[in-house]
């Protein structure tokens, strides 16, 4: 978040070595998909970009297309660009939050306009100064710069304290049992906890400094050696249009 408040510096009442059960992260899931191209279109809903939910014959997906006709004027590769008011707000919003560039929300949100309900005149509150500014252009060198950076340094300090996966590091099954250790064999190792208990505490909270925002690098080359539908009765040619 935008805050100069850091984890590190956050009070612990206990014994400092008790304090490393509490440093643990989950990985969510999150159903919802969400597309907005040139900041003009959002497509938004349950749907995937894949045969199975698009044909029309095999799951039941929801997906709703928006084009906003209220324009306004911003830049796209720094040249003048026309954009929805909607799709450009959206995804600008939706890009702070992920470089951690919003400000933490109150607890009392009776004076957020963000949480009053729609009305045919309500509008959000879009945050306006100079974060706002730096995300407005998607193609910006700077803020693609700022996005690879801040993926990069998430990824290394969760790969570091967590051995977080998916990891690129995860190349068969026999890694994944090298790389994060087996609850049910290690009964001293919880899922998502330090990998490293010995590492002292100060150690810890300084790594956690270093995280803003929600972004990683995509683990694109996990368990890429690993034989995941070995062909038989359950994936076959008869078989895969269920799951395609």
């Amino acid at each position: 978040m935008l805050t100069d408040k850091k984890p590190s510096a956050e009070e612990w009442e206990g014994e400092p070595e008790d304090e490393k059960q509490h440093f643990f992260q989950e990985e969510l899931y999150i159903h919802a998909k969400l597309c907005i191209v040139d900041d003009k279109y959002v497509i938004c809903g349950s749907s995937n970009i894949n045969d199975r939910s698009q044909l029309g014959f095999h799951d039941s997906e929801l997906s709703i297309v928006l084009h906003d006709k209220d324009e306004i004027d911003t830049e796209m590769d720094g040249k003048p660009y026309k954009a929805a008011r909607l799709a450009h707000e959206l995804r600008s919003n939706l890009w702070r939050e992920h470089l951690g560039l919003l400000p933490p929300q109150t607890l009392d949100a009776k004076d957020d306009p963000n949480a009053q309900p729609p009305s045919e005149h309500s509008r959000n509150d879009t945050l306006p100064g100079p974060e706002a500014d730096f995300v407005s252009d998607p193609l910006s060198s700077k803020l693609w710069d700022e996005w690879t950076e801040r993926a990069t340094t998430n990824t290394e300090v969760f790969r570091s304290l967590f051995h977080a996966d998916p990891d690129n590091n995860i190349k068969t099954f026999e890694d994944y049992d090298s790389f994060t250790p087996n609850p049910k064999a290690d009964k001293d190792h919880k899922q998502g906890h330090l990998y490293d208990k010995v590492r002292p505490v100060a150690e810890i909270r300084a790594e956690l400094d270093r995280v803003k925002g929600h972004l990683v690098w995509m683990q694109l080359e996990f368990l890429e050696n690993a034989e995941l539908a070995e062909r038989g009765l359950q994936v076959n040619s008869f078989t895969e249009s269920v799951y395609t």
